[in-house]
């Protein structure tokens, strides 16, 4: 267990990180030493070069794919609110040495490194705060990450995201926050394109059967998503040259979607 008492037990454990063979004893207690140096980054008591390379240290870590993907899901969610709460609420905190800008490097090299799946959780989990501009800056997360979903998704558990998304629907009021449901819309839409009607599947995965809304969020996206596609067939059967494709597409889309009557004069009303 990792226990930084100055400057110089800090620069010993940041060296150490950069040697692979020492991986297997920090992954020991990689939750623990995540918490620790959240805490002393929180702390207002820190000079500012202790507070750097403090940074610094952080930055290592989520560098390292093997060793943040051992922190588990809890550990996750409490850095990422640790860090999101320093840019949001303690910006005195962060100093006027471009500290700001390395938290915000370290939050993206989270997003890149850790678990999908962790992430993705972690920072529904956080958009249940109260802090406006918290949850703000959470969604500008999140809507980032969901951008990734198609070249990730193969190792995401989907049905953990669902479930985080039905534990969201039980917090949030009429009036959510704009900024976090415009994220969840862009990060079902992300997973509705990449796994299409087979999200199906995933949501009966779920742990409850209590729920309404993210029924009602993956039908919007599914009915989005087609509607996009179908204006895609529309438009491609206009170019010289590709009516026989755009047949072909048509006749696939019919199959995917047998809902849709395309007779209906309210089918073409998004064209």
């Amino acid at each position: 267990e990792m226990c930084i008492r100055d400057r110089d037990t800090l620069l010993q454990f940041s060296k150490s990180i950069e040697d692979s063979d020492n991986y297997t004893e920090i992954m020991k207690s990689i939750n623990k030493t995540l918490k620790a140096l959240g805490a002393l980054l929180k702390s207002q008591k820190r000079k500012e070069d202790f507070r750097l390379q403090l940074i610094n240290t952080f930055h290592k870590l989520v560098a390292s794919r093997k060793l943040i993907q051992s922190a588990n899901r809890t550990t996750i969610e409490e850095t990422l609110e640790t860090l999101i709460s320093l840019l949001v609420n303690s910006p005195s905190a962060v100093g006027e040495s471009g500290v700001e800008d390395n938290i915000d490097l370290i939050i993206d090299k989270m997003l890149d490194n850790c678990d999908p799946t962790d992430i993705l959780c972690s920072l529904i989990r956080l958009l249940r705060s109260d802090d406006e501009s918290f949850v703000e800056m959470v969604a500008k997360y999140l809507a980032r990450q969901a951008k990734s979903v198609n070249t990730s998704i193969p190792f995401i558990i989907t049905k953990d995201v669902l479930f985080a998304l039905h534990e969201y629907s039980l917090h949030i009021t009429s009036e959510a926050n704009p900024h976090s449901c415009k994220a969840i819309k862009t990060l079902l839409s992300e997973i509705v394109k990449s796994l299409g009607t087979s999200i199906w599947e995933h949501y009966k995965q779920m742990k409850t059967t209590a729920d309404e809304c993210v029924r009602e969020w993956i039908e919007e996206a599914l009915n989005a998503a087609g509607r996009d596609e179908l204006y895609g067939v529309v438009e491609e059967s206009k170019e010289q040259g590709k009516t026989l494709m755009a047949a072909r597409r048509l006749k696939k889309y019919r199959l995917e979607h047998p809902e849709c009557n395309l007779c209906d004069p309210v089918s073409y009303t998004h064209l």
